[in-house]
């Protein structure tokens, strides 16, 4: 079990710790950061999907565009074009490049794009859990 879960792709332990973190913070805050989070999400994943598949010609989970939609969503408030930041993080993956790699962090890009051009508010608006940091700390 133990292998098992040391050859799993670091960016799920990512992804589950920013999920867990993000449930204790949906209890306190509500439906709409439920909404605001599933959404940012979708549109990372439905966009890096299809890019994915365009530029591969295969089918594949997008996984670094799941932990990039959460990011996102932990650091964007929920409101009015909060759609721009997923759509900029994930082209600008795949049209800011050198060589074979993206040069910026999507999310970062994403949320620094909105926030410069269309003066999206950032906030940090999920409780930090320490002992769920601490845990997932040691696998990552």
């Amino acid at each position: 079990m133990i292998k098992r879960l040391s050859k799993l792709d670091p960016r799920w332990y990512v992804a589950t710790a920013i999920i867990l973190q993000m449930f204790l913070a949906w209890r306190l805050q509500g439906p709409v950061v439920l909404k605001h989070t599933l959404s940012i999400c979708l549109i990372a994943c439905g966009l890096d999907f299809i890019m994915i598949f365009l530029t591969k010609r295969r089918a594949a989970f997008p996984l670094s565009a799941l932990v990039s939609g959460l990011i996102i969503s932990a650091l964007l408030a929920p409101g009015r074009l909060f759609y721009l930041a997923p759509v900029i993080a994930v082209f600008s993956k795949y049209l800011i490049r050198l060589k074979t790699r993206h040069i910026f962090n999507p999310a970062g890009f994403g949320l620094l794009a909105a926030n410069v051009l269309w003066g999206l508010p950032r906030i940090w608006w999920f409780d930090c859990s320490w002992p769920v940091t601490l845990i997932f700390g040691l696998f990552a």
